[in-house]
């Protein structure tokens, strides 16, 4: 048999060093990265949009405003990334679920001190970048290349 002339154990370090390689390059870290600080915002936004629009959250022209404004980052992200960075789906995964961590938080807290002290503009942004922050961060970190 006129194969290659490596053994198994040569094939077996071949295959890893291969899984360890990253498709994506830096203008799929940024577009990943883009989208995933972009939900975010979305994200904390909607927080002061249901706060400020008469009906708040149960206002069906605001949750439609909100879901089209994800699918379209969604949609974007998909379109224009050739390739999803290597770990990013897993740190974006665990960004989204800070960030909903953090807007149960934010909305029992606004909650309260709406109760309380009364809500300002200025409870309002904080509570939408808290909400963000997860996201953010991480997205910037995609974007950067950290943890490569």
């Amino acid at each position: 048999m006129n194969g290659p002339d490596y053994t198994a154990e040569d094939a077996r370090d071949r295959l890893d060093r291969a899984a360890q390689l990253d498709l994506a390059g830096a203008k799929d870290r940024r577009i990943y990265g883009l989208y995933l600080a972009a939900t975010g915002i979305i994200i904390g936004a909607y927080v002061v949009v249901t706060r400020t629009v008469d009906g708040g959250s149960s206002s069906p022209l605001v949750l439609a405003g909100y879901v089209a404004l994800l699918l379209a980052v969604t949609v974007w992200q998909s379109r224009a990334a050739g390739a999803v960075p290597r770990g990013a789906k897993r740190k974006g995964l665990f960004a989204l679920l800070g960030t909903v961590a953090v807007l149960l938080v934010v909305i029992m807290a606004l909650n309260v001190i709406e109760i309380e002290l009364g809500l300002r503009w200025w409870y309002l942004a904080i509570g939408a970048v808290v909400t963000a922050l997860p996201c953010i961060v991480t997205g910037l970190s995609i974007a950067r290349g950290a943890g490569r």
